[in-house]
């Protein structure tokens, strides 16, 4: 492996631990459902505003 690939992994494998710690953060505090909740009504109206601008 190449040292920028070894960095790359390394990276993102730290990174993959910090988000798996927020998730079971968040998951422990009760916060993860209104999270996602969130999150998709967030993206359902960004879709819905995207999806009605490209109508004639």
């Amino acid at each position: 492996m190449t040292k920028p690939a070894m960095v790359g992994v390394v990276v993102g494998a730290v990174t993959w631990a910090m988000l798996q710690d927020m998730v079971f953060a968040w998951v422990s505090a009760g916060y993860a459902p209104r999270t996602v909740h969130t999150a998709c009504s967030y993206v359902s109206s960004i879709l819905r505003e995207a999806r009605f601008d490209g109508l004639p």
